[in-house]
């Protein structure tokens, strides 16, 4: 697996910090995609 990887130039693996990180921010990305269609439903229906 790792001849592999390093025949294709990717040298380092994801440690659990970096995929942490990662996971925190799609969580972000989410919230406020959240938000944002709330707000356009909002828009739409105000009386809903």
């Amino acid at each position: 697996m790792t001849k592999i990887r390093e025949k294709h130039g990717y040298y380092r693996d994801i440690n659990s910090q970096e995929l942490h990180m990662v996971s925190i921010y799609s969580y972000i990305l989410a919230f406020l995609f959240i938000l944002d269609v709330a707000e356009m439903m909002e828009a739409s229906a105000p009386n809903a």
